[in-house]
């Protein structure tokens, strides 16, 4: 504001980030059905591009980095190159359960891990998933990114409300109607800070 006493405000104190060299990733692709309805469109969708976008981000930003693809649901499979770029086909998507706080919990210590969900868990067990963060990333000092990225969709949502409810829904041209989803980024603080700019 320019009224008041006229003085300045001193910047924030951040801390010096040294990026390194060599990173290894991993990458936890939600194999669910509720994420069908992102991939399910003749051209790519917002979602599509955005998963295509982290291996370009990855490969552009550090001169030495490994990506392990890894998908979960009922149990978690890893993926070799071929099956991880049938990510963008509806059949990839054929798991049931999403426990994301089994996710959490197995997501390695020397990696930037980054997980691509709805978040949306089964029976709801929300508390879980955050004492699996608090666990693995804030008593460990690790950072952890939150982004969220709204897409197309055109498909099924599952367990919604107390009843654990499940409705069709389509969204519309209007980016209004597009459902997000999120990509969650946990790693060493200055890899993580570097993945999100």
């Amino acid at each position: 504001s320019n009224k008041g006493t006229g003085r300045a405000v001193a910047k924030p104190n951040l801390p010096k980030s040294v990026k390194v060299e060599k990173v290894k990733f991993d990458l936890y692709l939600d194999g669910t059905a509720s994420m069908k309805g992102y991939v399910n469109y003749p051209n790519d969708t917002v979602y599509v591009n955005a998963i295509k976008g982290i291996e370009r981000a990855i490969v552009g930003n550090w001169k030495q980095e490994t990506l392990q693809v890894v998908k979960f649901g009922d149990g978690f499979t890893k993926l070799d190159r071929n099956d991880y770029l049938k990510f963008n086909q509806v059949d990839f998507y054929d798991q049931i359960d999403t426990i994301l706080q089994k996710v959490v919990e197995q997501l390695g210590d020397d990696t930037v891990s980054i997980v691509v969900t709805d978040l949306f868990q089964t029976n709801q067990d929300i508390d879980s998933l955050l004492i699996a963060l608090k666990d693995k990333c804030f008593t460990h000092e690790k950072a952890l990114g939150l982004i969220g990225i709204r897409s197309q969709f055109n498909g099924t949502i599952y367990d919604v409300g107390k009843n654990l409810a499940s409705f069709s829904y389509t969204s519309s041209e209007d980016k209004a109607s597009f459902r997000p989803f999120y990509f969650l980024i946990l790693g060493p603080e200055n890899e993580v800070r570097s993945f999100l700019l």
